[in-house]
């Protein structure tokens, strides 16, 4: 259950309400990625990915990701480039 506001959120410049508009993106967020039937091969994939992230190997095969990532941030922002989050993580 999602609980939201709905109505005047508030008074602009001009003397106009502005409502607020979040009926609409939550529903494209939920319908129809999450609802609309027992999509049975979702579910499954979900569950076998789950259960491949409590493995030890899963653990150390992020951790090299994130070893990776520092390394090709530490690469690029030696040849002068910016990242835009203005670090790794």
């Amino acid at each position: 259950m999602i609980f939201y506001r709905k109505g005047v959120k508030e008074i602009n410049k001009q003397g106009k309400e502005v409502t607020y508009d979040l009926e609409d993106k939550i529903n494209a967020a939920i319908f129809p990625g999450l609802q609309g039937g027992p999509h049975n091969h979702t579910i499954t994939g979900l569950v076998v990915a789950l259960k491949q992230a409590t493995t030890p190997e899963y653990r150390a095969y992020q951790e090299q990701v994130i070893s990776n990532n520092a390394k090709f941030a530490q690469s690029l922002t030696a040849k002068g480039y910016e990242l835009v989050s203005g670090s790794v993580f």
